[in-house]
């Protein structure tokens, strides 16, 4: 999968923050798709 570097940097700040990994994983997917469909 794809990592634009701005998402690599925030990455370790979402895991931290939420931890909850698959939260992140899924919000990122939903952004891809809605990018991919427009």
């Amino acid at each position: 999968m794809f990592l634009p570097k701005t998402m690599v940097s925030i990455h370790p700040y979402f895991t931290i923050k939420d931890g909850k990994m698959y939260q992140y994983i899924a919000l990122l997917e939903e952004i891809l798709v809605l990018k991919e469909a427009n």
